[in-house]
């Protein structure tokens, strides 16, 4: 394109309309491409290649559809030992679930978040204007303007002002962002050694809630009432905290580490309490009963099964997807035992569960199945299975395998003519 319009230019020729240089074909090609190798390419420069920025999304079950989805990727090469990448990071501690990743070479590359991580959007609301009535001054091209003893306030890496006071400039901005005046994903860092208050807005950022101590006796007020994390997020009680912000609060680990006494000493003065040590884990390990009293490498073994190997009813129309390959089980049933991960998979319209929650059914695949370990009579029978002939008549286990193909039928004599829809075509076999 670029070399047709300068052959134009250069020879004093006729410049055409900008249509008849662009190939409408490269966008196409390029994201035909990408879903079908994975791989995003440069059409020409062939040494450019990003990976992994097209995936496939399971649909075995529903369970196993938002695990794919809460992946992340690191996106280095997976060639030869690449080890710093792989070590879990502080940062990562309540957003990112290190257990629940795959074997061989994307082992601890690619992660799952934790069931209450989520991640930042780019919101373009000016939110500058707020900060001056806090306490901030703007900057001037005055260069006999003394920067002594203030600090510098950056809003996603650009230099926007300085304050005197950051505490109380940053308890003020904290304020607001809990009465839902600001954003509520904004992020806001107190570096008192480096004298900066860095903001940030932007997208990408990994978040989770934390209940905020000073506001827990809203909680009393609002006692008996349904209440949606939106509602909470509002009235100040939850707040989304960023990893730098993390740094400078002082976090319980459960409402009951509020008011214990360490030693004879006052209780500690948290700032945050954690929801639940449950959330810290992502929703495939969240689910399994009583996960904290099991070995790690048997919570491993059991999140794969409920996410990769179970068979469920991920879609309610099956007959009307068009899907290259899928699996669908006739008679899913509820788990005799749900936890409370379990009951927060739910959406409004649902019955309400016993610790008034609103629970979603449609999550839970599989069998409920009677086994029982014999040795019938002393007689030993290795590896075999003996099955209820009735159950498995009655639908026990009873799935479909769908499949779809497709197929073009030509007729090489009359291929310039128009076909007529009334005449009959021999499909051959599929």
């Amino acid at each position: 394109m670029a070399k047709a319009l300068q052959r134009d230019l250069c020879g004093y020729r006729v410049v055409r309309p900008v249509e008849q240089y662009i190939d409408a074909t490269i966008v196409t090609n390029g994201i035909s491409r990408a879903f079908s190798a994975g791989a995003l390419c440069h059409p020409f420069k062939t040494m450019e290649r990003i990976s992994g920025v097209v995936v496939n999304v399971g649909k075995t079950n529903p369970l196993q559809t938002m695990v794919d989805m809460r992946k992340t990727r690191l996106q280095v090469q997976y060639m030869g030992k690449v080890r710093d990448v792989r070590y879990p990071h502080t940062s990562h501690w309540g957003r990112v679930f290190f257990i629940s990743t795959p074997d061989g070479e994307n082992c601890a590359l690619v992660k799952n978040l934790a069931t209450t991580a989520l991640i930042s959007t780019n919101i373009l609301e000016p939110i500058l204007p707020e900060f001056f009535p806090c306490g901030m001054e703007e900057l001037v091209d005055d260069t006999s303007t003394s920067l002594d003893g203030k600090n510098k306030v950056f809003l996603n890496g650009d230099w926007v002002g300085v304050c005197e006071d950051s505490g109380d400039f940053v308890t003020r901005l904290r304020t607001l962002r809990r009465r839902k005046k600001l954003l509520q994903q904004m992020e806001i860092k107190r570096d008192e050694q480096l004298w900066e208050v860095r903001i940030y807005s932007d997208a990408g950022r990994i978040l989770r809630p934390f209940l905020v101590v000073k506001n827990l006796n809203k909680i009393k007020a609002s006692k008996g009432k349904k209440h949606t994390f939106q509602d909470l997020l509002g009235n100040g009680i939850i707040e989304l905290i960023g990893a730098e912000e993390e740094e400078d609060c002082c976090t319980a680990w459960d409402v009951r580490h509020l008011f214990m006494e360490d030693n004879g000493k006052s209780a500690v003065k948290y700032t945050h309490c954690e929801l639940d040590l449950s959330f810290l884990l992502g929703l495939s390990c969240g689910i399994i009963p009583f996960s904290n009293h099991d070995h790690g490498r048997r919570v491993l073994y059991q999140s794969q099964k409920h996410s990769q190997q179970v068979i469920g009813f991920s879609t309610t129309n099956p007959n009307h997807r068009v899907v290259t390959l899928s699996h669908q089980l006739c008679y899913p049933q509820r788990p005799l035992f749900c936890n409370m991960i379990s009951d927060c998979l739910g959406q409004p319209g649902n019955p309400v569960s016993h610790n008034r929650v609103m629970s979603k059914p449609q999550y839970f695949n599989g069998q409920n199945a009677i086994v029982a370990f014999n040795v019938h009579l002393g007689y030993n029978q290795e590896d075999s299975i003996v099955m209820n002939r009735a159950s498995v008549q009655r639908g026990m286990f009873k799935s479909e395998h769908i499949r779809s193909y497709k197929a073009e039928a030509e007729n090489k004599f009359s291929s310039g003519k128009r076909r007529n829809p009334d005449d009959c075509i021999n499909f051959g076999k599929i």
